[in-house]
C-alpha cells in the first residue's frame, strides 16, 4: 500500500474544476445550438432559455461533469478518486461511463423543464403558476448541493 501526501495532488483540484467547468460550457453550447435550431419549427422550445429553466439545466450539467470528472477522473488530473453516494447515479456510471451520465443529466434536466413549463402553461390561478416557481427554487436548491459536495472534493486537493 502506497502513502499517499496532500502534496501528491497540488494544483490538481483547479485543473478538475477548470475541466468541469468546460464541459459545462460544451453541454450549455450544444443546448443552445439544439434551442436556435429547433425554435423555428417548435417556439416552444425556448422555454429552456428562462433563467430559472437555465440554472436547472447549468447546475445539472455542473452536478454530471464534476461527477464524471472526480468518479470517472477522464482527463487523469491526478485527483483522488471518490464514489458517487446515490444509487441510481452509481449504477448509472458503472453501466455506461460518466460521459453517458454527463448527457443524461442534461437530458434529464430539459425533460424536467418542459414538464415544469407543461405545469405552469395549465395553471389556472396566479397562485398555481407561482407554485410552478417554488418548485423550480427547490429543483435549483437540491441541485447546489451535489455540486458544492464535488466541487468541495476537488478544492481540498486545490
Amino acid at each position: 500500500m502506497d502513502l499517499v501526501l496532500a502534496s501528491d495532488y497540488d494544483g490538481h483540484g483547479l485543473l478538475a474544476i477548470g475541466a468541469a467547468l468546460a464541459l459545462v460550457g460544451i453541454g450549455l453550447g450544444a443546448t443552445f445550438v439544439a434551442v436556435a435550431l429547433l425554435a423555428q419549427r417548435h417556439p416552444r422550445v425556448r422555454m429552456v432559455l428562462h433563467p430559472l429553466n437555465l440554472a436547472i439545466l447549468v447546475l445539472q450539467l455542473l452536478d454530471g461533469a464534476t461527477t464524471w470528472v472526480g468518479v470517472g477522473n477522464p482527463f487523469d488530473l491526478h485527483i483522488p478518486p471518490y464514489e458517487e453516494q446515490v444509487l441510481l447515479s452509481r449504477i448509472l456510471i458503472d453501466l455506461f461511463g460518466g460521459g453517458v451520465y454527463f448527457v443524461f443529466k442534461g437530458v434529464l434536466a430539459i425533460i424536467v423543464i418542459g414538464a415544469l413549463d407543461m405545469a405552469r402553461r395549465a395553471a389556472r390561478t396566479a397562485m398555481e403558476r407561482n407554485m410552478t416557481h417554488v418548485v423550480h427554487l427547490g429543483i435549483i436548491v437540491v441541485g447546489v448541493i451535489p455540486v458544492v459536495n464535488n466541487m468541495s472534493n476537488f478544492i481540498a486537493v486545490a
